[in-house]
């Protein structure tokens, strides 16, 4: 049987090649195999790219009429942002990732894959970058709306280093030079099921968080580190951190060189956890309720009784700590930042939903 041209639609001819014959269905009696179309694409498997070249059946029949009919493989991937391309969603996956998470530029992917003789140019990646992300927008759409809809939830923010064009070269921008963007991330908490929200906003002010949430919940419980943009949205009751504090007064104690818990500043870093663990406790001995509707009330009557005292304790000994210490030094930091959101610390009490960290 004669078969069907192939397309070679990237120049990577010295990778290994996966085959696949695609079966066509509902194939009637008698009919004759008359070869195949081929379609090869670009892939990425753990460490090593390769190409899949699959090849759909077609085949000839007399109907009943005496007309010849033909009878085709369907391609699988049906209508969807890599219709037609030269490479599968994993080249695209792996892209993303190296640009991601390694910060590997496209421009130097590009220069990586030529030095592996794949000709695939970084504008046809970026391309499909952006055909992925909008078949996959109302899915994120709908993430986001969620998240935003919790009335328990957490965010944090950090820089993101953006790739600016120089004529024909392009760098990472020089934050000294260049506005600095950020990436927020907003997820859901306890009470909810796990969603995450990555939105790039152009700077850290609080109108990124305000634009994201909007004012459509009557309240909302978000917990957060120290940064004070936060406690300018409206209708939310903040949650510090406590592992960002206990951070701070570990600094202060490692300042002596050593790990050293007999130390002002070691002791409050057993203080806090002796916190963690009342906690522990208390999820441990409630557990058998856990899935109940009165589980969350439970907990918050529990905190009550065994936690808000060490609450009331551990502020007292910052308080005494206080005014005793360069407020330059690391211990001195660890007090100011402690006390800075003492007041925040005790919606901990509020909800049995909230977490320490």
């Amino acid at each position: 049987a004669r078969k069907a041209k192939a397309r070679n639609l990237v120049n990577c001819d010295s990778l290994p090649i996966e085959e696949e014959i695609v079966k066509a269905e509902n194939v009637p009696e008698g009919a004759k195999l008359i070869g195949y179309v081929e379609e090869t694409k670009l892939a990425y498997r753990p460490g090593q790219y390769t190409r899949i070249r699959k090849r759909y059946e077609r085949w000839k029949y007399v109907a009943p009429d005496g007309t010849t009919k033909f009878v085709c493989a369907g391609k699988k991937d049906g209508d969807t942002a890599f219709s037609g391309s030269q490479f599968d969603p994993t080249v695209i996956s792996h892209a993303v990732y190296e640009k991601v998470v390694k910060g590997m530029p496209l421009y130097r992917q590009e220069q990586d894959l030529a030095r592996k003789g794949i000709g695939l140019s970084r504008q046809s990646v970026s391309a499909a970058i952006f055909r992925g992300y909008e078949a996959v927008r109302p899915v994120v759409e709908l993430i986001h709306g969620y998240v935003r809809g919790a009335d328990n939830c957490r965010a944090d923010e950090t820089r993101l280093f953006i790739i600016e064009n120089n004529g024909d070269k392009a760098r990472l921008a020089d934050p000294k030079k260049t506005q600095m963007s950020y990436v927020w991330l907003y997820m859901t908490a306890e009470g909810y099921h796990p969603a995450f929200a990555y939105v790039v906003g152009p700077s850290r002010k609080y109108e990124n968080p305000a634009m994201f949430f909007g004012s459509g919940l009557n309240h909302r419980f978000l917990q957060t580190d120290d940064y004070g943009a936060y406690d300018r949205l409206e209708k939310t009751d903040r949650i510090p951190c406590w592992v960002h504090t206990r951070r701070y007064w570990y600094n202060a104690m490692m300042d002596s060189g050593r790990e050293d818990y007999s130390t002002a500043s070691g002791q409050m870093v057993n203080f806090i956890d002796l916190i963690f663990a009342a906690e522990s406790k208390i999820q441990d001995t409630l557990a058998p309720h856990k899935g109940e509707q009165h589980f969350h009330e439970l907990v918050r009557l529990q905190r009550e009784i065994v936690m808000r005292p060490l609450f009331d304790a551990f502020y007292r000994k910052v308080h005494d700590i206080d005014g005793k210490v360069n407020p330059k030094s690391s211990m001195g930091r660890a007090v100011g930042y402690t006390l800075g959101h003492e007041r925040l610390a005790y919606n901990f009490f509020l909800d049995g939903r909230l977490t320490l960290s």
